[in-house]
């Protein structure tokens, strides 16, 4: 799953991981975690959000070899970040989807966003942006490098593109993905 925050990923993350039954790696799950050494000196030596990074390739290659598919939720901003999973997928044999969350709809993403802020008031959550102008500030420290699935730099064998705002809930988007998912061979279809 890749997607700026507030895109509506986690939620359609969730849902496939709900109707795939297959397990779903959120790398916040693991930033959220490693918030309480902020306001200690490790904080200063050790990039936080990289770690959480390495923490959620390391989950993911542990049900990998497994031979349990995964869905991994990240903003996937970085190409690099994509390729470490490209490198992950041929390690264990593997297929590796890109789904792309967006919000064309800038209202709604807005809106969605500063709501999840207000409810979010967990201390653990304080790394995600709480504001459209966080938001902003972010995508410009990207610099463009988030682009890179749709700049025609970089191969990607089976990608979806998903616009979150169209007023269909994250469940119906699920199935849409997991209907994709089946015509291309990637899912096994259900025989209900």
């Amino acid at each position: 799953m890749k997607g700026h925050p507030g895109s509506g990923k986690t939620s359609i993350a969730r849902c496939l991981s709900e109707q795939m039954h297959i397990p779903l790696i959120d790398k916040d799950d693991a930033r959220d975690c490693l918030t309480c050494f902020q306001s200690i000196d490790i904080a200063e030596k050790v990039d936080l959000n990289a770690l959480s990074y390495k923490i959620m390739w390391r989950y993911a290659k542990t049900q990998l070899l497994c031979r349990n598919s995964v869905i991994v939720d990240c903003p996937l901003a970085r190409k690099e970040l994509f390729q470490q999973g490209i490198y992950l997928a041929s390690q264990t044999s593997a297929a590796v989807v890109i789904v792309e969350c967006i919000a064309a709809d800038v209202a709604v993403w807005q809106s969605r966003l500063e709501a999840r802020a207000l409810s979010d008031s967990d201390v653990s959550c304080q790394h995600k942006p709480s504001s459209w102008e966080d938001l902003q500030a972010l995508i410009k420290r990207y610099n463009g490098s988030e682009r890179w699935s749709v700049d025609g730099t970089t191969q990607i064998e089976h990608y979806i593109h998903l616009d979150t705002t169209t007023g269909k809930c994250p469940a119906e988007i699920a199935s849409g993905v997991i209907e994709a998912l089946t015509l291309r061979g990637l899912f096994p279809q259900s025989d209900a």
